[in-house]
């Protein structure tokens, strides 16, 4: 897969960022898009040649039509798109809110609907088989606490993925799952519980380049955490247990 046309969306900061960098390296031409456009910008300077910003808000689906014309405007096909974007909030005291709930889902599941639907035009004109790359998580092996609002988010993301793999068992697309564990970015730095087998953005940006460019189904890492958890799914008495010890917010309605 050499100077591949890619479309890479969350990449300001973190893994897609860092994905992107990766990539460009490699000599393939990538769109990346986000909210920052400044921090975009930073990326294109860096590589001028291999590297031009898109940004987009996924929380306005209102700018969605103006985005698929820049897209347009940049490229006439597109290889493949790797999504990357995604909130983290966690639910607190039984709240449900709503918009909160709504917000999430917006950008970590429904975001990527709107990729597709803006990606799907320049996909079918892809020089050789297309791909699509979904970065989960591995908070959707078993159920976490306060975890209602991300952890849902990304379960969709994976029985969507699933139930499209059947979709285009004859479509000339490769899907690859991406489902990591703790990595060291903004997001992980907020929170404020134990992150085992925690790893660098650099090193899991990487695994997701290798195995995308191998065009693997499905990338996990680490994989001690992914036998862990796997474990706790099978002997969910001791995991509720475990977070039962580990719950910090109210134990009434």
């Amino acid at each position: 897969m050499e100077g591949k046309t890619l479309w890479i969306i969350g990449a300001s900061a973190g893994i897609g960022a860092e994905v992107a960098t990766q990539l460009a390296d490699a000599g393939h031409f990538i769109i990346v898009s986000a909210r920052d456009e400044s921090a975009l910008n930073q990326l294109c300077f860096r590589h001028p040649t291999r590297i031009k910003s898109l940004p987009l808000d996924l929380t306005v689906p209102a700018t969605f039509e103006r985005a698929q014309q820049q897209l347009s405007e940049l490229t006439d096909f597109l290889d493949g798109v790797i999504f990357c974007a995604g909130i983290c909030e966690y639910e607190t005291n039984f709240s449900f809110n709503y918009a909160q709930y709504s917000r999430v889902m917006q950008v970590n599941f429904l975001g990527l609907i709107a990729v597709l639907n803006i990606a799907k035009p320049l996909l079918k004109k892809s020089t050789g088989r297309a791909q699509l790359c979904v970065v989960s998580s591995l908070a959707t092996v078993v159920p976490f606490p306060r975890n209602e609002l991300y952890g849902a988010s990304k379960a969709a993301l994976d029985y969507f993925v699933a139930a499209l793999r059947c979709d285009t068992l004859h479509v000339p697309l490769d899907i690859t799952l991406v489902r990591p564990g703790f990595v060291a970015t903004r997001l992980t730095a907020k929170n404020d519980f134990a992150m085992p087998f925690i790893m660098e953005t650099p090193a899991a940006a990487a695994r997701i380049v290798r195995g995308f460019l191998a065009r693997k189904r499905t990338i996990i890492f680490p994989r001690k955490l992914y036998l862990l958890l796997l474990l706790m799914a099978i002997v969910q008495p001791i995991w509720r247990k475990i977070c039962a010890q580990f719950l910090t917010r109210t134990k009434t309605w």
